[in-house]
């Protein structure tokens, strides 16, 4: 498998604006559906959900297969609610990423693109601004891993350039 963090996010970003579409989300819970958008939207709409558009790292490890070397890299979501009620607010936050991160547990391949995701939620908080409106935010990583990286093409572009040298 090649590695492709792009398709892995793309897939992702489609998945959540499904899930969390307001027919899919109504299934599961009262909670107003966000607006799912790449990167920060510039807008700032009261319920969103953020895809970040570039994996914070990618790592190399030992791969389960000899002469081929595994491959890492998280994928963030940052999900944000704002409402006048705190629990308005919290609940729907709990709501999205709990429905986010059942919808990777369903398809931890994400459409093939990585041999296994696995999510998780970190650095919720809630708080006031100086609208009078609470807000309730949280980061979802899902830890992407390609088992077996086999770069066949990657490989014969380096053997010619060593050739060169």
């Amino acid at each position: 498998m090649v590695i492709n963090p792009k398709r892995a996010r793309d897939v992702l970003e489609a998945r959540l604006r499904h899930v969390l579409s307001p027919e899919v989300l109504g299934r599961f819970s009262s909670a107003q559906a966000p607006k799912v958008v790449l990167g920060f939207p510039t807008d700032e709409p009261p319920f969103y959900v953020a895809v970040d558009e570039v994996p914070e790292g990618i790592e190399a490890s030992g791969g389960a297969t000899v002469g081929h070397l595994g491959m890492s890299f998280p994928l963030r979501v940052w999900l944000f609610a704002s409402h006048r009620r705190l629990k308005t607010a919290s609940d729907a936050l709990i709501d999205y990423a709990t429905v986010a991160m059942a919808s990777v547990l369903a398809d931890q391949q994400l459409d093939g693109t990585v041999d296994k995701a696995v999510p998780s939620l970190s650095g919720t908080a809630t708080g006031a601004d100086s609208s009078r409106r609470y807000i309730a935010a949280g980061t979802l990583t899902i830890q992407c891993t390609v088992s077996s990286v086999c770069p066949a093409e990657i490989k014969e572009a380096v053997i010619e350039s060593n050739g060169e040298n």
